[in-house]
């Protein structure tokens, strides 16, 4: 608007030479008006009758215009509207001021049009001044319902509005229609950023009937609550971003106890700082002493650091502590992390210790080392771990650490493996000459495996290995730990092949052979087979037959050996289907190791629609004779105003039902202004054999506004919010139990629609 002044002055004086000398379309401003009249001897110009001047981006429209050269004051009467790009106003004068470049409006009313928000603000004053940068009016009322009658406003004696960033009032009353419903001596309202307002009112068996309150000020957030039971709690919220703190956030909540007596504390700082391109700080400091809903005091303090370097090379290091004033615990814990090219390092300590008796202690530490040799061909890698850990004070309890190493490596035709582990135990002295800990031990081990080889008739892959081992177990039956250590050789044969075996079908067969010699002359035979039928018919039908068999013969020395090498088992699932819309299967089979059937299972999907899907999952315990749960679900939306969904769980031996739950999604005049959204959930109580109601949402929407209630009966909570449609971040309501959350409206309305009543954050 500044430029507007100069350009009505140029056109009020010259206007008439200017008329005569070009064509009017060759003007860039345009004054239009019933008569033109000039007073001799004075510096007053009149435009009289359905006054118009009209710039590049906006336009004036008034009765009559009068504009002071001698001054530089134009004033418009009578009907005066304004056009701009940013809002549109009108009043009943309006006086231009040149010099100081702004507007004063006598009878302000404007509809602006924020880039924060949704819709339309509607601004009034009895005086408005616009410096351009800045509005300030007296009397004035801001809203975002376009109603002639507005069902909401919000009024102030003094008022200050900043384009796209924030308006504010002094001695504020807030409007529903026409009743006050509050009064605040300031009030600020955010178009940059969310608001983070809230008014709380509900009522918990901790803290009694409750009001709490959060505010949007200066200095940050400014929370007050006023609780029956717990008395005041006041506390601030301050987001910080700029040069030399980085970005972060200070949170403060202090609560003198009523009825305990207690002092209650909150503290939290969380600070992200690039020390300089390349390199990222991170800290947080937690202390809490503070009572919990629904029960019960937490009573910590925790601090964190990370320090992260990410370019070619990338390093970080993270420390973390931990002091459980109530669980008598403390916690120290250390990460480093290192990629260099192709190398890789990784270090992490973790120290636990009660701080009361029996005063036991918990610590271990990882090292690990991962890096590419020769030219990438061959790999190499070590970790260790180390566990130190006592029952009570003068415990001389347990510690040890196992390193181990390994290579790998490809070469042409074969690729190949070494490794070697050691498990050491640091008080082995306490119980000289016997080992005190089950363990396995490659002294070393290695292993060679060539490249399969396609014989045609069938492929052929093979293995080569040998180490030396160290076993340590014990036999229940003896009551002993042995300790054994001897050699092995083994070489193991794997043939597989596929081939067709009729329309749709797929016969696949397999069979492998180890031969394991053992350096006390042991030697075992471990053979195993498999084949396996696949149909697949016309895209309606799927059957799966699979039978494997494994069995060994000779002796080994290790335990560790013998697992897995025994078993005999065939399994069958029969498919019926039709792309997605429908699926049948069963499944089932015989383990012969164990002389028993396995389950017969049935599992059945039908969804003829993408608004319709029920399944169901059952089967038959043919062991005990018995059936499996029934499991069943549905899922339906018969319309865009209707979705069901259902699942049971029900036991068919007794006939009767183990869990169930219900959720129904429901709009009633969907789209219209008075739209309402139901959202409701239903389990089954055991204990009555009954569905009840556990969660109710329902969203209305009320014009300009939207009002949100929410019902839990798991937590015997309700909530009442209601926002504005043009800020849904500025929520503000009541709630039981609920307590104060930061994210907005739009995150509570997630939590809503998901029923995950449990999640909401508290003060603490």
């Amino acid at each position: 608007m500044r430029r507007w002044g100069g350009l009505l002055l140029f056109w009020l004086l010259f206007a008439p030479v200017i008329l005569a000398a070009v064509d009017q379309t060759e003007i860039p401003v345009t004054l239009r008006a019933e008569k033109l009249r000039y007073y001799d001897n004075s510096s007053l110009v009149e435009a009289l009758g359905s006054v118009e001047v009209e710039f590049s981006n906006a336009k004036i429209k008034a009765d009559s215009l009068i504009m002071d050269t001698a001054t530089d004051v134009a004033t418009a009467e009578g009907h005066v509207r304004l056009f701009s790009r940013d809002y549109d106003a009108t009043a009943d004068q309006m006086v231009y001021n040149i010099s100081s470049e702004s507007f004063v409006f006598l009878g302000f009313k404007s509809k602006n049009r924020p880039k924060n928000i949704k819709g339309e603000l509607y601004i009034s004053a009895k005086q408005l001044t616009d410096y351009d940068q800045v509005m300030r009016g007296e009397q004035g009322t801001i809203t975002t319902c376009g109603a002639d009658k507005p069902h909401f406003s919000q009024g102030a004696q003094a008022m200050t509005y900043y384009p796209d960033d924030h308006a504010e009032g002094a001695n504020s009353l807030t409007y529903v229609g026409r009743l006050p419903v509050m009064w605040l001596p300031y009030i600020r309202y955010e178009m940059k950023k969310p608001m983070q307002k809230m008014f709380n009112f509900g009522h918990n068996d901790v803290e009694g009937d409750f009001v709490k309150t959060a505010w949007a000020w200066p200095a940050g957030l400014l929370l007050i609550d006023l609780m029956e039971k717990k008395g005041i709690g006041l506390g601030n919220e301050y987001k910080f971003n700029n040069q030399n703190y980085g970005l972060g956030r200070l949170y403060l909540y202090q609560v003198n106890e009523k009825d305990t007596g207690l002092s209650d504390w909150v503290f939290r700082l969380d600070d992200e700082k690039m020390l300089n391109e390349k390199t990222k700080l991170k800290f947080s400091q937690r202390y809490t002493s503070i009572y919990q809903i629904p029960s019960g005091r937490l009573d910590q303090t925790a601090l964190s650091l990370n320090v992260s370097y990410a370019d070619k090379d990338k390093r970080s290091i993270n420390m973390e502590t931990l002091d459980d004033r109530l669980g008598n615990l403390k916690r120290y814990t250390l990460q480093f992390n290192q990629q260099m090219g192709g190398t890789f390092l990784t270090y992490g300590a973790n120290y636990d210790y009660a701080k009361t008796a029996p005063l036991w202690m918990r610590g271990s530490q990882t090292l690990g080392w991962r890096q590419a040799l020769l030219n990438n061909r061959v790999n190499f890698s070590f970790n260790s771990t180390y566990n130190h850990s006592t029952a009570y004070a003068g415990d001389s309890g347990q510690e040890r650490v196992a390193p181990a190493v390994e290579f790998t490596g490809a070469e042409n035709w074969f690729n190949w493996r070494y490794s070697q582990n050691w498990f050491i135990d640091l008080r082995q002295y306490l119980s000289p000459g016997i080992a005190r800990y089950e363990s396995t031990e490659k002294q070393p081990e290695i292993e060679i495996n060539p490249r399969a080889i396609d014989f045609k008739l069938f492929s052929l892959a093979s293995s080569f290995g040998f180490g030396n081992y160290r076993e340590v177990k014990t036999l229940p039956q003896l009551g002993i730990m042995r300790d054994f250590t001897a050699s092995r050789f083994k070489i193991g044969l794997n043939a597989t092949k596929s081939l067709p075996a009729g329309p749709g079908t797929t016969l696949s067969l397999g069979a492998g052979l180890d031969q394991q010699l053992y350096s006390p002359g042991d030697q075992l035979y471990a053979y195993r087979e498999n084949a396996g039928l696949t149909t697949d018919l016309g895209g309606w039908f799927r059957n799966e037959l699979a039978y494997r068999k494994g069995s060994t013969d000779g002796n080994s020395p290790f335990f560790f050996d013998k697992l897995n090498t025994t078993f005999h088992e065939a399994t069958e699932k029969i498919t019926f289907y039709r792309g997605n819309q429908f699926r049948w299967s069963f499944t089932g089979g015989r383990n012969w190791q164990t002389n028993k059937w396995y389950d017969l299972m049935t599992y059945l999907s039908v969804t003829p629609h993408k608004n319709l899907r029920w399944a169901l999952d059952s089967g038959w315990d043919i062991e005990n004779t018995k059936y499996k749960d029934l499991v069943t679900s549905l899922g339906l939306v018969p319309s865009d105003i209707f979705a069901l969904s259902l699942a049971l769980r029900h036991d068919l031996n007794l006939g009767e039902v183990r869990s169930a739950s219900a959720l129904y999604d429901l709009y009633f005049m969907k789209g219209a202004p008075n739209q309402m959204h139901v959202t409701l959930s239903q389990v089954y109580d055991t204990s009555s054999r009954e569905l009840k109601l556990r969660d109710i949402a329902i969203v209305k929407d009320l014009h300009c506004w939207e009002m949100r209630y929410a019902y839990s009966d798991y937590r015997k909570e309700f909530s009442f919010t209601f926002r504005l449609k043009a800020m849904p971040d500025e929520p503000f309501g009541y709630a039981s139990g609920r307590g104060f959350y930061f994210e907005g409206f739009q995150e509570a309305e997630k939590q809503l629609k998901n029923l995950k009543m449990e999640g909401e954050i508290r003060r603490y």
